[in-house]
């Protein structure tokens, strides 16, 4: 079957919190998920709302319909408040189901949470919902969370995760088993599933990477000056500088390792929480760029000689593989990145909360440029794979089968 065959609609985020659909159903059009769906679902309407573009989806125009509404509801007392909600609810439900019934759609494919309202519509039509998400299970997040505010409490505060309310989670819970498959951005994410929902029917379907616009010639490793023993070791790490990243362990660890004279710690994101003032006390010695450009970023990955993303928790790791992709070796914790490498073969894996092993692993690279530079070549080739052309194509397979 070709994708233009494929009956399918394309609704994005939570469809039962009319606050909502003004923000997060509004993916701008150059999101990169968004152009990869819309080669194959060709009658996903784009529209123009003011400077930007997005999906135009039916609950947008019932959005302003019962917007006035949900004001009121807000500035209510509870008891009233509630009984609006629920009213604009039931409409949204009747509305919806209505919709599903003129366009006969047979699969609704979702990026985010599916809600109450597409729940029950769904089931009334027999509609199908593949349903995408990116991030690990609730309870997962918890659990970590957990953990670091017990065992790591002075670095708790630089630990920023998504909001996982108690109705959040069940919500979550609900669109799970609702969803006829769901697609898993890693392995990671498939297990954290499984494992707390006991639900097998959980797909992985790995993202793409914009490699093009970090500005260099990707997977080339001609620009790579070979770096000799002895040689002081460029690290850098890219993303928030928060502690869900593991950036205590980082810290840490590098300050403890035995490395050349003139090796550098570079952090390229922004602070959470006071993050880098905090851990500019510890190790003063640790630089610090802030946020920049993709093209920048793709200037200082070159100028590097490792990546590392000690990650406690990521959906996909986006950023090690654009990294992989300049010729770069990568260290990432085994979780986040499992069936993606193979460790001391075309990157280097780690466990998370070991700052020992953190230690040790950057004075093995710092020791053995020249498997650490075979690594990388390696790793260059093995990042080819995850492309957005692939990603589409996994997607088609999926929706057809």
């Amino acid at each position: 079957m070709q994708p233009e065959t494929i009956k399918a609609g394309l609704i994005l985020n939570r469809l039962d919190r009319l606050e909502m659909y003004f923000t997060s159903s509004s993916i701008g059009y150059d999101n990169p998920w968004l152009k990869a769906i819309l080669k194959f679902l060709p009658n996903s309407q784009i529209a123009r709302y003011g400077e930007r573009r997005m999906i135009e989806i039916p609950e947008e125009r019932i959005c302003r319909k019962y917007f006035l509404l949900e004001v009121v509801a807000r500035f209510s007392p509870e008891f009233i408040g509630a009984l609006i909600r629920k009213f604009i609810s039931i409409r949204i439900r009747v509305m919806l189901s209505k919709y599903l019934d003129e366009v006969k759609v047979e699969k609704l494919l979702i990026q985010g949470s599916i809600g109450q309202s597409l729940r029950d519509s769904s089931r009334r039509n027999k509609v199908k919902i593949y349903m995408t998400i990116s991030t690990a299970a609730p309870s997962y997040f918890q659990q970590i969370m957990e953990i670091e505010k017990s065992e790591n409490p002075k670095w708790f505060p630089f630990f920023s995760a998504p909001e996982f309310s108690n109705r959040f989670a069940i919500e979550f819970e609900n669109d799970v088993r609702a969803a006829h498959k769901i697609f898993a951005p890693s392995e990671f994410v498939r297990k954290t599933i499984q494992n707390s929902l006991n639900q097998n029917k959980v797909e992985v379907i790995n993202l793409g990477a914009n490699l093009t616009e970090l500005g260099i010639d990707c997977v080339s490793n001609h620009s790579r000056a070979l770096r000799r023993k002895g040689d002081p070791l460029r690290i850098v790490y890219v993303g928030q500088v928060q502690q869900r990243k593991g950036v205590s362990y980082l810290v840490n660890g590098f300050s403890k390792a035995n490395l050349p004279d003139g090796s550098k710690l570079t952090f390229v994101g922004t602070s959470v929480n006071g993050s880098i003032k905090y851990i500019q006390g510890i190790n003063p010695e640790i630089e610090f760029t802030g946020h920049r450009s993709r093209y920048e970023l793709g200037e200082i990955l070159n100028t590097q000689d490792v990546f590392i993303l000690p990650s406690l928790a990521e959906g996909f790791a986006l950023s090690a593989i654009e990294a992989m992709s300049t010729g770069l070796p990568v260290i990432v914790t085994e979780i986040v990145m499992q069936g993606v490498i193979t460790n001391r073969v075309d990157g280097i894996l780690i466990k998370p909360r070991d700052e020992s092993e953190i230690t040790r692993v950057l004075e093995w690279v710092a020791d053995h440029p020249i498997e650490v530079t075979d690594i990388g070549k390696k790793g260059a080739i093995r990042s080819k794979a995850y492309s957005w052309d692939n990603y589409q194509t996994r997607i088609v397979e999926l929706l057809n089968h």
